[in-house]
């Protein structure tokens, strides 16, 4: 999760898939390390961002996990604009760094 395997940059519509992809396993890592918990459909994704965000407060993480996921309809559809799609990369590698620290800070309190 600390290695972003898609660079920042590159905006074609295929790189919207590696970037949910991203943001999925993030979401499963943090349920599986805090909780041993796996998630394993896209309901239990939703459920475990909703929780994520009542725990701490932040309802941001509401509004970054859902460009995660139009970046993924995007893929399938090609709707988005490329200057869309390089705005909603950027909130997504936003979503993944508070992921991050939040990861950190459970870590650090076991």
């Amino acid at each position: 999760m600390d290695e972003d395997p898609v660079p920042l940059g590159s905006t074609t519509t295929y790189d919207s898939a590696p970037r949910w992809g991203a943001t999925a396993l993030a979401v499963k890592t943090i349920a599986y390390e805090r909780e041993g918990r796996r998630l394993a459909s896209h309901g239990e994704l939703w459920e475990y961002v909703d929780r994520l965000i009542e725990e701490t407060g932040d309802e941001e993480l509401g509004d970054l996990w859902r460009t995660a996921t139009a970046m993924r309809v995007n893929f399938y559809e090609n709707w988005a604009p490329q200057r869309e799609v390089r705005r909603s990369l950027k909130r997504v590698e936003a979503f993944l760094e508070k992921l991050r620290k939040l990861r950190r800070r459970t870590q650090t309190t076991r």
